[in-house]
C-alpha cells in the first residue's frame, strides 16, 4: 500500500513539475515578445518644448501625407515647399540642392532624375564634424507616404524644433530631406557630391516598412564598436541587434543609408516593420500610423542627436556584437568575446559528454539518435510548413490580392505554424523515445547547436550570440544535472528549466521578428528557427511526452489546424482591409492604338468595365520592349495625348565610334520617361545631362565593356527635357522606343467609368493607375 502510494505521488509530482516548466517557458516566451514590442506613450501637444512630441509631429504629418506625392508630381512640390517653409519658420536657412542624379549600381535600365534635396544646418558652438539626420520626402504613387517616409520627415522637423528649444550644441547638425529615394536612392546620391557631405562624422537615417511596432536600429556602418557604445549610452530604448542586419540582407530593400554609408561616415539606420500591408499602399495614411511608434522614432532621433552633437565619436574599429534582453537590457561586446564564449561552450560540451559517459547517463547510439532526430525535425517542419502554406494559397488565392500576400490576420498563421512545428517535433521524439532518454537526445541535439555556434561565430560574428549563449547556458544546466546524484529529481528539472530560459528569451522574439520581416511566404524558414529552438528545450519536451504521450502532439497539431482554418475563413475585404488590383492605360503614338491593361491574373468587379471587349492575354512590347511579362489588355478609345519627343543635337563618328546626342521631352509634361534601345544596338558609354549613365567597373581606370539593351528611366523630367548622349557602333541606324508615364488614368471623351470601390486599392506597382504613351524613333 505504501509502495503504490509512493509511485502515484512520484508520477504526480513529475507531471506537476513538467507542467510548471512548460508554463514557465511559455510565459517567458510571451513576455519576451511583449517586452520587445512595447511602445512608449505618445507625448501630447503640451509636452515641454525641449522634448519630442508625437502629437506636434502628427500635425505636420497631416499636411505632408494629405495626398500621394511621388517625385515629379505637383503634390511633391507642395510637400517640398512646406518643408522649406517650416525650416524657415524655425529661424533656419534651408537651401535646395537641384541636380540630375543617376543610379548606376542597379544596372539597365539606369535610373535618373532631377532631384531637389532640401538641406539645412544648425550651427554648433565649436563644431569639428557634423551629425546628419536623413529622411526622404517623396512617396510612391500608390501611397500617401505617412509612414514611408512622412514619419521620418516630421521626425526631423520636430527634432529640429526641439533642438532649437534646447539651445546650441557643440557640433553642427545637418538635416537632409532627400528626394527620389523611392525610385533609386537618387537624392542621397546627389548629397554625396554636396560640400557638406565631407563634414559628416555620424549620420542617422529614418525609414519605415509598415505602420506600427517598435523602432529598430537594424543597420550600422562597418567598424561600429565605438558607435554602438555611444548608442547604448544615449538611446532611450536600445532596440537593436547585430543579427537584424543579417536578416535585412535577405530582403530586397535598399535605403538612403546604403548610399550615405559610402561616404565613410559612421551611421545608424532606423525603421519600424510591423504592418507590411501598409507599405507602399493606400493604407499608408495618417489614420493608420501609430502615434506611439512615431514617438519612439522621434525620441531616439532627439536623444541621439543631442548625444552625438556634443561628443567626438571615436574612430572606426571592429564590429560589435549587440542585442537586447527582454526588450530593456542592452548588451554589447567586441568580437573577441565571441571566441571566449565559444571556447567555454566547447569545453562545457566536452565536460558534459565526458561526465555523461562516465556516469553511464549517455550512450553513443543515443547521441546519434538525438543528432539525427533534430535534423529530421528541422527538415520535416520546414517541408510541412511550406506545403501547408502552398495549400492555403491554393485554397484561398484571394491572399494574392492582399498587399504583399500577407493576410491581415497574419498573427493567427504565425502562432499556428509555430505550434505545428512543435507538434511535429513532439511526434518525432515520441516515435523514438524508446531509443534514448532525454539526456542523450538533448546532447545529440546540442551537437548541432555546437556545429552552428562554431560556424556562425567564424562566418557571421554578429549572429554568434544566438547560438553560443543559449547553448552555453543549457550546458551549464546539464553539467550541474550530470554531476548530481539524482538527475531525474524535481530539483534537476527546475535547474534545467532555468538553463533553458536564455534560449527562449533570445529566440522567441527573434522568431517573431523574422516572421514580420520575411512575411508568411517565408514561414518555412521561420519554422526552421522554431525547430532549432525546440532542440534546446528537449528536457521539457521529452519529459512532457513521457508523461502525456500522444496527448501533447495531438493537442498541438489540432490547435494548429484549427487556427489555420480560422485564419483561412477570416480572409475577407473591406475599407480597413482592402484587396488590390492593377490597371493602366497605354497609347501607341505610332499607330494611334490604345489599350487598357492589367497585370492581374484575372479581372475583378472594377477592372472588368475596362477589360470587357476584345480582351487578350499577352506581352506589350510597344510599352515594355523585351519584357516577358503578360497582361490582360483590351482596346480603348485613343485619348488626345501627344507622344514623347526626341531630337538630335549632335551626331558625329570618329574611329568607328558614333557619338549621338539627343534631347528627349514630353509635350504632355509627363513626369517620367523611359528609353528602350533596340536589341541589336550596342552601347559602349552613356550619359544624361552630362552624368554618366553606364555600368560601373571594379577598376575605375578600366572602361566598361559594351552592352546591349541599354535603357534609362528618368523621373521629374523638366519641361525642356534632358539630353542623352550615347557612344555607339558606327554604320547602323540607332533605334529606340520612348515611353512617357504620368500619374493617373486619362479622361476619355464619352467614357464613363464607375469609381473603384472603397474595398479595393491600387496594387503598389509603378504602372498602377498610370498613363503610358510610346513612340519609336530611328536616327
Amino acid at each position: 500500500m505504501n509502495s503504490q502510494t509512493h509511485v502515484v505521488n512520484s508520477s504526480g509530482s513529475s507531471a506537476a513539475t513538467t507542467l510548471i516548466v512548460l508554463l514557465l517557458l511559455a510565459v517567458i516566451a510571451s513576455l519576451s515578445i511583449y517586452l520587445q514590442n512595447r511602445l512608449p506613450a505618445a507625448a501630447t501637444e503640451n509636452a515641454p518644448a525641449t522634448e519630442f512630441s508625437a502629437a506636434r509631429a502628427l500635425q505636420k504629418l497631416r499636411i505632408i501625407s494629405a495626398r500621394p506625392h511621388p517625385i515629379g508630381s505637383q503634390e511633391h512640390e507642395t510637400v517640398r515647399d512646406y518643408i522649406f517653409r517650416e525650416l524657415s519658420n524655425l529661424g533656419l536657412s534651408p537651401e535646395t540642392q537641384r541636380t540630375v542624379a543617376v543610379n548606376t549600381r542597379w544596372g539597365s535600365p539606369f535610373v535618373a532624375a532631377t532631384v531637389q534635396n532640401v538641406l539645412t544646418r544648425i550651427k554648433g558652438t565649436n563644431s569639428t564634424r557634423a551629425v546628419l539626420l536623413a529622411a526622404h520626402y517623396d512617396s510612391v504613387p500608390t501611397s500617401f507616404g505617412a509612414s514611408d517616409d512622412g514619419a521620418g520627415v516630421v521626425t526631423l522637423l520636430e527634432t529640429a524644433r526641439a533642438l532649437k528649444a534646447n539651445g546650441p550644441l557643440k557640433n553642427d547638425v545637418i538635416l537632409l530631406f532627400s528626394d527620389g529615394e523611392e525610385v533609386g536612392l537618387l537624392g542621397a546620391n546627389a548629397f554625396t557630391t554636396h560640400p557638406w557631405a565631407k563634414d559628416v562624422a555620424v549620420f542617422m537615417n529614418f525609414e519605415a516598412r509598415g505602420n506600427t511596432g517598435p523602432v529598430v536600429m537594424f543597420e550600422t556602418s562597418n567598424g561600429n564598436n565605438n558607435l554602438i557604445r555611444e548608442f547604448d549610452q544615449a538611446a532611450p530604448r536600445s532596440m537593436a541587434s547585430s543579427v537584424f542586419y543579417e536578416i535585412y540582407k535577405l530582403l530586397p530593400n535598399d535605403t538612403d543609408f546604403t548610399v550615405l554609408n559610402r561616404t565613410g561616415a559612421q551611421g545608424l539606420n532606423f525603421a519600424y516593420l510591423n504592418g507590411i500591408n501598409h507599405y507602399h499602399t493606400w493604407l499608408d495614411n495618417i489614420q493608420e500610423i501609430n502615434p506611439r511608434t512615431l514617438q519612439d522614432l522621434g525620441s531616439n532621433a532627439l536623444a541621439l542627436t543631442k548625444h552625438f552633437a556634443n561628443d567626438d565619436l571615436g574612430a572606426k574599429t571592429t564590429n560589435a556584437v549587440y542585442f537586447n534582453v527582454l526588450g530593456a537590457v542592452f548588451i554589447h561586446y567586441p568580437p573577441l568575446v565571441n571566441i571566449v564564449f565559444l571556447v567555454l561552450t566547447v569545453l562545457l560540451f566536452i565536460i558534459v559528454v565526458w561526465q555523461g559517459f562516465k556516469s553511464k547517463q549517455l550512450t553513443f547510439f543515443g547521441i546519434v539518435w538525438g543528432f539525427l532526430a533534430l535534423l529530421v525535425t528541422v527538415i520535416v517542419s520546414a517541408l510541412i510548413t511550406w506545403l501547408a502554406w502552398w495549400l492555403i494559397l491554393k485554397i484561398r488565392p484571394a491572399i494574392f490580392s492582399v498587399p504583399w500576400s500577407e493576410p491581415y490576420n497574419s498573427n493567427i498563421f504565425r502562432v499556428a505554424f509555430v505550434l505545428l512545428a512543435l507538434g511535429l517535433t513532439s511526434i518525432i521524439y515520441l516515435l523514438i523515445r524508446r531509443q534514448a532518454d532525454w539526456r542523450t537526445l538533448t546532447v545529440g541535439a546540442s551537437l548541432w547547436w555546437l556545429i552552428l555556434a562554431v560556424s556562425v561565430t567564424l562566418l557571421i560574428p554578429g549572429a554568434s550570440y544566438l547560438f553560443t549563449l543559449p547553448l552555453l547556458f543549457l550546458l551549464v544546466g546539464l553539467t550541474i544535472v550530470f554531476f548530481s546524484r539524482n538527475p531525474e529529481s524535481i530539483a534537476s528539472q527546475l535547474e534545467l528549466a532555468v538553463a533553458m530560459l536564455p534560449a527562449v528569451i533570445f529566440w522567441a522574439p527573434l522568431i517573431y521578428v523574422v516572421f514580420v520581416a520575411l512575411t508568411l511566404n517565408s514561414a518555412w524558414m521561420v519554422t526552421i528557427c522554431a525547430a532549432l529552438l525546440f532542440g534546446l528545450l528537449l528536457p521539457a519536451i521529452v519529459q512532457a511526452i513521457n508523461v502525456w504521450r500522444w496527448l501533447i502532439p495531438s493537442v498541438l497539431v489540432i490547435t494548429s489546424l484549427i487556427l489555420l482554418i480560422v485564419g483561412i475563413a477570416d480572409i475577407s475585404f473591406d475599407k480597413r482591409e482592402p484587396k488590390m488590383d492593377n490597371l493602366f492605360y497605354g497609347l501607341n503614338a505610332d499607330t494611334g492604338q490604345a489599350f487598357f491593361a492589367s497585370s492581374d491574373s484575372k479581372t475583378d468587379e472594377w477592372t472588368t468595365q475596362f477589360l470587357s471587349s476584345n480582351v487578350q492575354r499577352g506581352t506589350m512590347p510597344e510599352f515594355f520592349p523585351g519584357s516577358p511579362r503578360v497582361f490582360w489588355k483590351s482596346t480603348a478609345s485613343a485619348a488626345p495625348l501627344a507622344g514623347p519627343q526626341a531630337s538630335v543635337t549632335t551626331d558625329h563618328t570618329e574611329n568607328n565610334v558614333r557619338t549621338l546626342s539627343f534631347r528627349i521631352s514630353s509635350p504632355r509634361r509627363a513626369p517620367v520617361i523611359a528609353i528602350y534601345t533596340a536589341p541589336d544596338i550596342i552601347v559602349s558609354d552613356a550619359s544624361v545631362d552630362g552624368k554618366k549613365a553606364f555600368r560601373e567597373t571594379s577598376d575605375p581606370s578600366q572602361p566598361s565593356p559594351p552592352m546591349r539593351n541599354w535603357g534609362l528611366q528618368f523621373y521629374a523630367l523638366p519641361v525642356e527635357g534632358v539630353e542623352v548622349s550615347l557612344k555607339l557602333q558606327a554604320g547602323k541606324p540607332f533605334k529606340m522606343v520612348l515611353v512617357d508615364r504620368s500619374y493617373g488614368l486619362p479622361e476619355i471623351a464619352g467614357a464613363a467609368a464607375k469609381p473603384r470601390p472603397d474595398y479595393i486599392i491600387p496594387t503598389p506597382y509603378a504602372i498602377s493607375d498610370a498613363t503610358l504613351v510610346s513612340k519609336s524613333f530611328s536616327f
